[in-house]
């Protein structure tokens, strides 16, 4: 979450273990910051180094209801904000494991389910989930994804983990209600990152 200068990368996988940590980087430098409430990998992730969303992803070893957790930071590098903590907030309707995410903690979306591959959209106002409108092409593991709520663009992906199926080079936009195709990709690419 955040920008080139000011960022927060948060949650998860090492090769032993699913991480609960939180690091600032101000442009030069990393910084650990609160732990996350719960570890987990595969998570989708938003909003800014000051005020960021990580929705669901993968917890070990949990059933289902565990994977739909959702945590908010807020830092105190916003003035006045209080101590830096992150604060688990209202439950998913369904996990996002490999998704991606877009927006803030007062807009988010959210695309690709639990149960792979998956068009699964989820919207949070700040308060509420809701679904949003279905992708065109299932998917997960993305390539990346950016954007508002209301304008949103997804990415890469594979229905079958392997850079050479076609969601691979599949981009789509969002318009808040719909997705319709864009240009294609150059490398069919999965399971990476961008904003």
């Amino acid at each position: 979450a955040g920008t080139q200068t000011h960022a927060l990368a948060f949650g998860g996988h090492t090769p032993s273990s699913y991480s609960n940590t939180s690091e600032e980087w101000d442009g030069s430098s990393w910084t650990s910051t609160p732990n996350m409430a719960t570890a987990r990998g595969y998570l989708g992730g938003a909003g800014t180094a000051s005020a960021a969303f990580g929705a669901t992803g993968y917890v070990p070893g949990t059933p289902t209801p565990g994977r739909v957790m959702t945590e908010e930071y807020n830092s105190s590098f916003n003035p006045g904000s209080g101590p830096a903590v992150w604060i688990s907030i209202a439950t998913a309707p369904t996990g996002l494991r490999f998704g991606m995410g877009a927006g803030t903690t007062e807009a988010f979306l959210g695309a690709t389910s639990y149960t792979m591959p998956s068009n699964k959209v989820l919207e949070y106002d700040g308060t509420n989930w809701a679904n949003g409108g279905s992708m065109g092409s299932a998917r997960y593991a993305p390539a990346g994804c950016g954007g508002s709520q209301t304008a949103a663009w997804f990415c890469g992906g594979s229905d079958a983990n392997n850079s050479t199926s076609p969601q691979a080079v599949m981009t789509e936009e969002y318009n808040g209600s719909s997705w319709s195709p864009s240009g294609n990709l150059g490398t069919g690419r999965l399971a990476g990152s961008a904003s």
